[in-house]
């Protein structure tokens, strides 16, 4: 992880990291978020609980290379007061994780709007390391799980590493027109998943775009439909 100006320097030593999670269709016990992996990893996640939707986080222990090898930090899945009762009423929510290339610090936030952002404070800011353990750098990383049942599961609306995103940018007939020529007619224009299946209509999510000219090109790109 680095972090970059508008310019290309590294003068910047944060790096972001920020999804947005469409939660509508977890079951109990769905855990879904993200995380910034290596060992130890931490992670901010939305966990179904007794029917609600809470705001969790965690900090995964580590050991330091000594005798006794002790040296645990944390071990426990922790709860945001302030966010319980609201995320179980909120479909959406903004996820972001901010790396400090120069401490090593990690510190994560939440967002109902993409706007205002609320710091997890300092009990959830964890130090980043690389071991051999892992063999790579420090990674950020989406997922979800069941613990109870099958059948739930998440939407992705899109994963940005830019400090700020306009949402604007992923809107699904805004995104066709940019792309798709000017000048020659359109034949055909047809939709598929991530799968490959053929969709009638775009879906929630990532669609895959193949659309045929007259003079029998044809051009394939994807988009977000929010």
């Amino acid at each position: 992880m680095f972090g970059y100006d508008k310019e290309g320097a590294s003068t910047s030593t944060d790096t972001y990291g920020t999804i947005c999670l469409d939660v509508s269709h977890m079951k109990e016990g769905d855990v879904a978020g993200l995380c910034v992996f290596q060992d130890p990893h931490a992670y901010v996640a939305v966990k179904m609980i007794d029917g609600k939707k809470r705001v969790v986080y965690y900090r995964a222990p580590w050991w330091e290379p000594k005798a006794d090898w002790q040296g645990v930090v944390d071990d426990k899945e922790h709860y945001r007061k302030f966010s319980t009762s609201t995320a179980s009423h909120n479909d959406k929510i903004y996820l972001r994780a901010v790396a400090n290339f120069k401490t090593n610090k990690l510190k994560f936030y939440i967002s109902w709007d993409n706007q205002k952002w609320y710091d997890l404070g300092k009990d959830i800011e964890t130090e980043m390391r690389y071991t051999l353990k892992i063999f790579t750098g420090n990674r950020f990383a989406i997922f979800n799980y069941a613990t109870q049942q099958n059948g739930g599961y998440v939407d992705v609306d899109w994963f940005s590493t830019e400090e700020t995103v306009d949402e604007n940018k992923f809107n699904d007939l805004t995104a066709i027109e940019q792309v798709e020529s000017k000048t020659k007619r359109i034949v055909s224009r047809q939709f598929y998943n991530v799968s490959g299946v053929k969709l009638p209509r775009p879906q929630h999510g990532l669609n895959i775009v193949k659309t045929r000219y007259e003079d029998g090109t044809e051009k394939t790109y994807s988009f977000v439909k929010q």
